[in-house]
């Protein structure tokens, strides 16, 4: 029972060092100098869960005009997962464009802090898809599209948003939407369907952010083959690349896609010619009779792809060296 008491004894007094350390560091970030700042938030954020009664003093941090000190209190705030969730309205509002010099990273610590808290902090994020600012709204879709399934609640909010005029918000909301996965199926898949061009554009990049290829890019696939918006096609196809629809079915629409008006799709189209090495050598007979085209257009976009295709477009060699 002695040793019981001793142990018991130390852990107690080890408990009250630390948290005597945390109160000295707590009071460093308020009221040091810019080098006790900067080393207060960065023992905080190396002391992980202990740094929990210091999260009010972390967020009034995300000010200071010193930026290691922000990015060592934003990195404290993130190390505390779920227990920092009482910064999330704070963290939300510094999703808003900065002024700061390195304004990209300080985004991306925000978004990773907000991303860290999870669940908890998913109905504020909600609310957040109806700010006013642009740069919370695609923050908050990037952050519930980071928590994937967690996230499967703001699935209606997120398709409303698809319609954004702005059309990288659209497709912000679409890329969450394919992160959250199956639960979000049934937006997605409505979406494909609209009378509206950025609320397909961004279903089709919703699908490319889809786990594996079920019936939403089994529908997209079918959208495409009369698809009369150059961007959906675009976003589309690259979708459908990225999500790994089988070569046999995706083959077909990436040879159509070689003739279309776009650039851009034209581009994604070889692209995924080329992903889909070496499956892209059933190419070949196509792009070979492209090299008798009158066109030089299309002679030259067959000659650059069988070239990159490499050893399994060895049939083309007698055609490639007539040209």
């Amino acid at each position: 029972m002695k040793i019981s008491n001793t142990v018991l004894l130390f852990l107690l007094g080890s408990l009250l060092a630390a948290a005597g350390e945390v109160d000295r560091l707590i009071s460093d970030l308020r009221e040091g100098d810019k080098v006790a700042r900067r080393e207060a938030a960065r023992a905080l954020a190396l002391l992980g869960p202990e740094a929990k009664p210091a999260v009010p003093a972390l967020v009034r941090a995300l000010d200071d005009d010193q930026e290691q000190v922000f990015f060592w209190s934003a990195t404290a705030l993130a190390n505390l997962g779920p227990d920092a969730h009482g910064a999330t309205p704070e963290l939300i509002k510094r999703l808003r464009r900065s002024s700061r010099r390195y304004r990209d990273q300080v985004r991306l610590r925000v978004v990773t802090a907000l991303t860290r808290i999870g669940p908890a902090a998913v109905p504020q994020l909600i609310d957040a898809l109806g700010n006013e600012s642009e740069s919370i709204r695609s923050g908050a879709a990037r952050v519930l599209g980071n928590m994937g399934s967690d996230a499967h609640e703001a699935a209606p909010r997120l398709f409303t948003l698809l319609a954004d005029e702005e059309t990288y918000l659209g497709e912000a909301a679409g890329a969450a939407l394919g992160k959250i996965g199956p639960a979000a199926h049934p937006q997605v898949l409505e979406a494909l369907g609209s009378d509206n061009e950025n609320v397909r554009a961004a279903a089709a990049v919703a699908i490319g952010w889809m786990s594996e290829p079920g019936e939403p890019a089994k529908r997209l696939a079918k959208r495409l083959e009369a698809e009369p918006s150059s961007r959906v096609t675009a976003n589309g196809l690259q979708a459908l690349n990225r999500v790994g629809l089988p070569g046999e079915q995706l083959l077909p629409l990436l040879l159509q896609a070689l003739d279309h008006d776009g650039d851009r799709v034209r581009h994604e189209a070889m692209n995924g010619l080329l992903s889909l090495r070496p499956d892209s050598r059933a190419a070949v007979p196509h792009l070979v009779g492209r090299l008798a085209s009158d066109d030089p257009v299309k002679r030259g976009q067959a000659i650059n792809l069988l070239g990159r295709i490499g050893p399994d477009a060895g049939d083309a060699v007698p055609r490639l060296i007539t040209q």
